[in-house]
């Protein structure tokens, strides 16, 4: 039996059910492992203070820092980043960045045909005139504006031309502007290595934003599992994101709802980008993706035809306490298979 523990920022509070099951089924898959936080490990002594399942119930007990640590914090913060550098001495972290922003994303991606279709206009902006700019380059009246190093969906607000001037709009804000407003608004909130985006209009027959997520999961060196699923946000918001209000539901009861007679395609090609996006996206990278949340978009046109955006690429789909927010089973065994595949490179002393 191999021992692995899972960090997160803060224990699960809720869904517990769902968590302390992950617990139970590892030990099914020859693993033993536990939760912790950052606070639960003691350097000096070479310790963590974790959270076990055994005898049909959950103990706190101290134990030695095992090979392996499936992190889900991203390293965002000093402190984390810190803590990071510390921990690593100790052990193997098998997430990391992806080393390639939103900008670094487009630009790759763009510079080859196969999945450049996927990806939404882009425009670098620094200042309140690019803004004005972007409007006549993309030849549109609504634009999206967010940080190429964003997360979660936070910080991103739609901009529209309206008749007095701009309407600026998030998932907690709207709020109607001239020129001068619009520009004051830049002052307050400066733009910092940010973006503009043409706005893909992804919504449901309701009026809702709504993505595909699909959830990716390396089983080995060569291979990945990967899971779909719905998220829809609230009508006025900008963003489908879960961490900002929103729901889900079967994969396939949604797109049959929504595109009727052509689902089945729509499903086909999410298939397909879910089996070949990943190996393709590799190749960018610097080191091997542990997992990823493609977040993609489907504009619907009125000849029923569709095209796919990708919104996102993440490198922590399960941070912030929501391994369980539609992770289904495949993705939890496929999990498993890869922790027993480290393992096996880490006594072996090959490469991942």
């Amino acid at each position: 039996m191999i021992t692995v523990g899972m960090l997160f920022e803060s224990m699960p509070q809720n869904k517990k059910g769902v968590y302390y099951s992950l617990l139970y089924m590892a030990q099914s898959h020859n693993i033993e492992l536990f939760f912790f936080t950052p606070e639960d490990t003691d350097f000096q002594n070479e310790s963590i203070n974790g959270l076990f399942f055994e005898g049909g119930k959950t103990i706190r007990k101290l134990t030695e820092i095992p090979p392996l640590i499936d992190n889900h914090i991203p390293p965002l913060e000093p402190k984390i980043i810190e803590y990071y550098r510390k921990l690593e001495k100790h052990t193997h972290i098998p997430r990391h960045r992806l080393g390639l922003n939103k900008l670094g994303q487009y630009r790759k991606i763009t510079s080859e045909n196969k999945f450049s279709y996927l990806m939404i206009p882009t425009q670098i902006v620094k200042c309140c005139s690019d803004i004005i700019r972007v409007f006549e380059v993309f030849g549109t009246n609504e634009i999206i504006v967010k940080s190429y190093y964003g997360i979660q969906g936070k910080g991103i607000v739609k901009i529209a031309k309206s008749q007095i001037g701009y309407t600026i709009s998030s998932n907690k804000y709207l709020s109607d502007m001239d020129e001068l407003g619009l520009r004051d608004f830049f002052r307050q909130f400066p733009l910092k290595n940010h973006i503009a985006q043409t706005v893909a209009n992804s919504r449901t027959l309701r009026g809702e934003p709504f993505d595909i997520r699909i959830r990716v999961q390396r089983r080995n060196g060569n291979e990945h599992y990967f899971d779909m699923y719905p998220r829809i946000g609230s009508k006025g918001n900008v963003t489908s994101n879960i961490h900002t209000g929103g729901y889900s539901f079967p994969i396939k009861t949604f797109l049959e709802w929504e595109y009727g007679q052509v689902w089945q395609k729509v499903y086909t090609e999410l298939e397909r980008l879910g089996t070949e996006f990943p190996t393709y996206f590799q190749k960018f990278l610097d080191e091997p993706f542990f997992d990823l949340g493609l977040d993609v978009g489907i504009e619907k046109r009125e000849d029923m035809s569709f095209q796919l955006c990708l919104f996102e690429i993440n490198a922590f789909p399960g941070a912030s306490g929501n391994l369980g927010e539609r992770t289904g089973i495949g993705t939890i065994i496929a999990t498993f298979e890869y922790y027993h595949y480290l393992y096996d490179c880490f006594i072996a002393g090959s490469s991942i």
